[in-house]
């Protein structure tokens, strides 16, 4: 062989072992990416295991640790078994919905129902193991269930806390929601169509923010109590009602006022100011009332906030439609058509000791020259002590006698004081007049508690802040307005020939055309829609209740 000849086998010889080397290290490549393929599928096989032993634990109520606290266990089961156990939360999708946990604050909820610090803590170091990895997926699952039912509907079940409560009820998160939510491009946008979207939530939580950073600032000082401060007055506790009110904005920063200590026209302004918009005479006179809505501390106005933005949670389905709504504590109803509003009142409520209820109804029809049958309450606790006093009583208000039969009795045979503080066994009903308590129209709506709106020829009792005055039922200022509004008829019924039949005395019964819902909500804060914070007495007591449930542990439906 020539020396050419031993150089091509060399050649050859040396292109055949690079070869080989070269298949040798596709061959290791191929065998090391099938190997972490495999423990891939091994490692998703084993979080798919602990997902589903876990979740069993939560079905079988064995659950401890972290997974104890989960409060939305059939929901959970469901939506784990329809994927097959797979994990269903990404690494940005985790992220963005926690950004959105530590956000619930802002609706006035405590992010800390959410699992905040183990979720966080989660985040700050990624579990290892498959059932590390299995509790955190479960727990995010948890937080949104949680965040999307107390965003949609509150934390809180109204019916603890209201036994007669039937607005509409609360709707479990379904399972295809739920995989919804999670396969949505943005959870965010998806989330945020759960809050309420009336406007007053909106403002309600921008109130919350200027509040909470009012706090965060310190809040205010109190005013010192001492004797009345009227207009004029020379006090050292100007400064301190000066800075009170500045606080607050009820006292423009560009205004001088209350120099050298005395109570000047500016400061009166403000004052005034302030005690309109905390449900007061507004007279600049400080008194106790108005000296109590001062000093009530900044972190005591974040917590009513809190506590009528869970409010708002509670209702929001049924805001969502046309409605008549009657604010109790704000002593005020607003009708609303095509999401405007249409027609508003001032109104009379119930005192503290006969409270109006709130409940959710509809108005059918009204009532023109209505006689008034007298309640059993007030004919235990008024009517009949008044006839003991006054035998002539009963005469001079044009009220009749009738017993269970329907057949009308002399009042001159009935033993009235045998009555007294007891039930009486007859009918008491006043005939249509200027003296009738239903003035000359009464809106009917089907409610367990005999309550309805009406007239009322007590006009004074409208100019007073506190309205708290009637029996339970609403007396409304402008009801010959809302009578035309509700009939929505003006080729027929206008308000001049609503009067015109009202003078015929005669009692007449209309269908309204306008089937309205009408709700009675009780609430302690509103907004108006230039953003000014209207700030009400907690008339019968309720706010506590609603806010000791917001602090209370999580608590979900059973069908969650």
């Amino acid at each position: 062989m020539n020396r050419r000849e031993q150089r091509i086998d060399a050649s050859f010889a040396i292109r055949r072992s690079d070869l080989w080397v070269r298949l040798l290290a596709v061959m290791s490549l191929w065998a090391s990416l099938l190997g972490s393929v495999q423990g891939a599928a091994s490692a998703d096989e084993a979080i798919a295991r602990s997902i589903e032993q876990q979740v069993t634990a939560l079905r079988e109520g064995r659950a401890g640790g972290l997974l104890g606290q989960v409060a939305a266990r059939q929901t959970l089961a469901d939506f784990y078994q329809q994927r097959a156990f797979q994990p269903a939360w990404e690494a940005q999708r985790a992220s963005e919905f926690l950004a959105m946990v530590e956000s619930a604050a802002t609706h006035g909820l405590d992010p800390q129902d959410y699992h905040l610090l183990a979720l966080t803590r989660f985040r700050a170091q990624p579990p290892g193991d498959a059932a590390a990895i299995a509790e955190r997926e479960l727990l995010l699952t948890d937080a949104l269930v949680r965040l999307v039912h107390h965003l949609r509907h509150g934390k809180v079940d109204p019916r603890q806390l209201e036994p007669d409560w039937n607005f509409t009820p609360a709707r479990a998160l379904t399972v295809d929601a739920l995989s919804a939510l999670l396969s949505a491009d943005r959870i965010r946008d998806e989330l945020g169509a759960y809050s309420p979207q009336a406007p007053l939530y909106r403002r309600l939580r921008e109130a919350l923010a200027r509040y909470r950073e009012i706090d965060r600032r310190g809040g205010w000082l109190p005013v010192g109590a001492g004797a009345l401060l009227r207009p004029g007055a020379h006090d050292a506790r100007v400064a301190a009602l000066q800075t009170r009110l500045l606080a607050t904005g009820d006292l423009p920063a560009a205004e001088q006022a209350g120099t050298q200590g005395v109570y000047d026209a500016t400061l009166v302004a403000a004052v005034k100011r302030f005690q309109s918009r905390h449900g007061l005479e507004p007279d600049g006179v400080v008194g106790p009332a108005t000296l109590a809505a001062l000093n009530l501390s900044a972190a005591d106005r974040v917590q009513q906030i809190r506590v009528n933005l869970e409010r708002v949670r509670w209702v929001a389905t049924d805001l969502a439609a046309d409605h008549l709504l009657v604010d109790i504590a704000g002593f005020v109803a607003r009708l609303y058509i095509h999401g405007q509003l249409a027609w508003s009142s001032r109104v009379v409520v119930g005192r503290p000791y006969r409270s109006t209820p709130a409940f959710r109804s509809t108005l059918r029809s009204l009532v023109l020259n209505p006689t008034w049958t007298v309640p059993p309450t007030i004919l235990r606790e008024d009517i009949v002590p008044s006839v003991v006093r006054d035998p002539l009583y009963l005469a001079k208000n044009d009220m009749r006698v009738f017993d269970g039969a329907g057949k009308e009795v002399d009042p001159a045979t009935v033993d009235w004081k045998r009555f007294l503080g007891r039930g009486l066994p007859y009918d008491i009903v006043q005939a249509p007049g200027p003296t009738n308590p239903l003035g000359s129209i009464k809106f009917m709506l089907p409610n367990r508690h005999a309550i309805y709106l009406h007239d009322t020829p007590a006009r004074g009792l409208f100019r007073r802040a506190d309205r708290a005055s009637s029996s339970g039922c609403i007396r409304v200022e402008t009801a010959h307005a809302l009578a035309v509004a509700l009939l929505d008829d003006p080729e027929r019924w206008d308000e001049q020939r609503l009067r015109a039949d009202i003078a015929t005395r005669q009692t007449r019964t209309l269908l309204l055309k306008r089937r309205t819902p009408i709700l009675l909500l009780y609430r302690t804060v509103d907004v108006d829609d230039r953003g000014t914070v209207h700030f009400r007495s907690d008339l019968y007591g309720r706010d506590a209740a609603v806010a000791a449930a917001l602090t209370a542990p999580v608590s979900l439906p059973p069908s969650m």
